[in-house]
């Protein structure tokens, strides 16, 4: 097959993305959802890429197929298995396709907003997936994003691993490359029980924000953890979380920790909190779409547009209404 004008781009995106939608094509590409479709068949029917079985009424998706694959491995002058992800294309009903389409939801956004921002870029992304040794058995050598962090001694150690879903390495024009701000996403589809498995998700947290882990492996000054949920209840899950991470400074001696201070439960400043609905180019740095431990709304650039949400007192705990 001879390539159109534009197909090797189509092949770059889904190659570095891994699943996207026809719209999702349109909009990062800039072509409209006519051409995509129509390329996209054509490089089904030859192999290149793959359309996902999906409902009728839901939009068609779209990975690389073995052509594909073996495209950018020649591009890349490697084999196709040294690629990073298994050439296996998921179930759209799986969870971890549903997991992964919102995941690529907040990357396009931060992508599409960081191309003519007149103040921040984006320096590196990094995905889950992106491998430092492809060869490596353990994970933690394995993959860039995964840690294995240790809390205690003995008996009472405990092992709380670390894989965000992505890292956002972001700066000011102004200040440059060498002063970058690690945003870490937590793609959250309410599937996870908060009272533990969060509770441990923000413990490795804790430990890596302790450690300055984002400076040691990135060189980055500051860091943040956004927490983006979709699903029903959403607004009581980010309650919830919350409540959590305030009965955590209260468990470990300071309800009121000030950001940047040496406390041990300074680390709660870092996380933020949206609904993925809020979450598109315009909006992801500029507006005040993102909650703090407190509830305080502001955006991720603009720190001084704070709002303090209302809240009421129960055992010493904020509660956001």
């Amino acid at each position: 097959m001879a390539f159109a004008k534009g197909d090797p781009e189509f092949l770059w995106v889904l190659f570095k993305y891994r699943y996207l939608k026809s719209g999702q094509m349109s909009e990062i590409i800039g072509r409209s959802n006519q051409v995509v479709r129509r390329r996209m068949r054509a490089l089904a029917a030859a192999g290149y890429v793959v359309a996902l079985e999906r409902d009728p009424m839901q939009e068609q998706v779209y990975c690389l197929g073995t052509k594909g694959y073996e495209y950018v491995a020649s591009e890349l002058k490697t084999a196709p298995h040294k690629l990073p992800y298994s050439r296996k294309a998921a179930k759209v009903d799986s969870l971890f396709f549903r997991h992964y389409l919102l995941t690529n939801q907040v990357w396009i956004a931060f992508d599409l907003a960081a191309l003519d921002h007149e103040s921040v870029a984006i320096h590196r992304t990094i995905p889950e997936w992106e491998m430092k040794d492809s060869m490596a058995k353990d994970r933690t050598k394995k993959f860039v994003l995964w840690e294995q962090l240790h809390a205690g001694e003995g008996s009472n150690e405990h092992v709380y691993p670390f894989r965000p879903d992505c890292l956002f390495l972001t700066y000011k024009w102004d200040e440059g490359p060498n002063k970058c701000t690690a945003l870490y996403l937590e793609s959250d589809r309410g599937t996870e029980a908060v009272s533990s498995r969060i509770r441990d998700k923000f413990t490795s947290y804790r430990l890596y924000y302790q450690s300055s882990l984002f400076n040691t492996l990135f060189n980055a000054t500051f860091m943040r953890c956004l927490f983006v949920l979709d699903g029903v209840r959403t607004e009581r899950r980010i309650r919830t979380m919350q409540m959590q991470l305030q009965a955590y400074a209260r468990d470990l001696g300071d309800t009121n920790p000030q950001e940047g201070s040496s406390s041990p439960a300074a680390f709660v400043w870092c996380f933020r909190f949206t609904h993925i609905d809020r979450v598109n180019k315009d909006s992801v740095f500029d507006e005040p779409i993102w909650h703090d431990w407190l509830g305080n709304t502001q955006s991720l650039l603009r720190q001084d547009s704070a709002k303090k949400a209302p809240c009421i007192k129960n055992d010493g705990i904020a509660i956001v209404q």
